[in-house]
Order: C-alpha cells, then structure tokens, then sequence
C-alpha cells in the first residue's frame, strides 16, 4: 500500500484556485478591451476620490462622464498614457495574486516530490514570503497611485497624489504572511541540515 501524500488535497486546492484566478486575471482583461472597443475606445476606472468632483471646485475635464453610483470615470479620447494608467488602476494586484498562487503551487508539487524539509523547499518558501511581503503592497500602491494620476488628470489638478494614499487598501494579510513565511524557511532549512546531517551518519 502506497503512503497516501498530505499535501495532496492542499495541493490539488491551490491548483484550482490558481486555475480560477488566473482564468479571472485574463477574463478580466479581456473584458476590460472588449469593453473599451464597445465604447468607443473610451478609458473607463474605478476610484473612491470623486469627493468634490461634483462640488464645483474639482470640475471634470470636458469629455468625462462620472456615474456617481459606481465611483466610475469614463475618459472619451483617452491618450495612450490614460490607456496605460488605466490598466496599471486595475491590472497589478491580480496578476500579483496569481503570480503568488503559481509561486505556492510550484511549492507544493516540489515538495510533494522531494520532501519538506529540503534545502530547495526553505528556498522556494522564503521566496514566496518575500514576493508576498513586497510584491502585493508594491501592486496595490501602483494601483491607487495610477487611479490617482488618472483622476488628476481629468479634474483641476491641484490636489497632490501623495493625499491619495489615505485611499490605499493595505493588502495585510500579504503582509503578515509574508514576514511570516521566511521565519518559517528558515526553521525548515535548519530542520533540512538535521536531515542531511542524520542521513550521513546512517
């Protein structure tokens, strides 16, 4: 009877959330061409800074139509760098995320296939903290600063884009796992050098 492998089911979850994610990831934009070619070409983004937008002292640029419900802004003859701006408002933290996910599952398969306490295992796993601990809160920042520039850029530029960080969603739990993860390699290649070390004494 073959040892059943207990990192199997995780390994087969994380498969599939990685497999949904990045369908979502190149959904989203496909969606998000398809879209800007049914409005004829327009450069549309999300933002939670339309405070005063409609006040009077912050007047949209000619051409922008704001839905006030959806905190969405529409550009009607975007530059190319409005286009550019647009999909790094949107695009970062997804493809991070699955980036992120194809990093773990890797993780797993290897070491499902060579064991946990291996030198290559601590290495793959302080990779992943530290992609985890810089990699997502540098998306999320690329995404709210972008957002920001857009809307600087569609409304009387006088606010400064540094204000709009008070906008930004920390991504914590990247964080958290993140400074968390090396700590955890590191245990797991003291634990790789005990192996080693029993292994020549054998």
């Amino acid at each position: 009877m073959t040892a059943r492998d207990p990192l199997g089911p995780f390994t087969r979850l994380v498969r599939l959330l990685w497999v949904l994610t990045a369908l979502l990831t190149a959904g989203g934009s496909v969606t998000s061409s398809t879209r800007s070619a049914l409005t004829s070409g327009k450069e549309c983004f999300r933002t939670s800074l339309m405070t005063g937008a409609h006040g009077g002292h912050n007047p949209l640029r000619d051409g922008v139509v704001s839905t006030v419900e959806l905190e969405r802004v529409c550009i009607s003859a975007p530059t190319a760098w409005e286009r550019v701006l647009g999909f790094l408002a949107e695009a970062p933290t997804p493809f991070a995320r699955a980036a992120a996910l194809l990093m773990l599952l890797l993780l797993l398969e290897k070491a499902a296939r060579d064991g946990v306490h291996t030198r290559d295992t601590a290495r793959r796993l302080h990779r992943l903290g530290v992609f985890l601990l810089v990699v997502l809160p540098v998306a999320s920042v690329l995404e709210v600063c972008s957002s920001a520039w857009l809307f600087l850029r569609v409304v009387d530029p006088d606010r400064e884009v540094l204000e709009f960080l008070f906008d930004w969603d920390v991504p914590w739990w990247a964080v958290v796992t993140g400074a968390g993860l090396p700590a955890l390699a590191k245990i797991m290649g003291k634990s790789a050098e005990m192996r080693e070390e029993l292994e020549g004494t054998v």
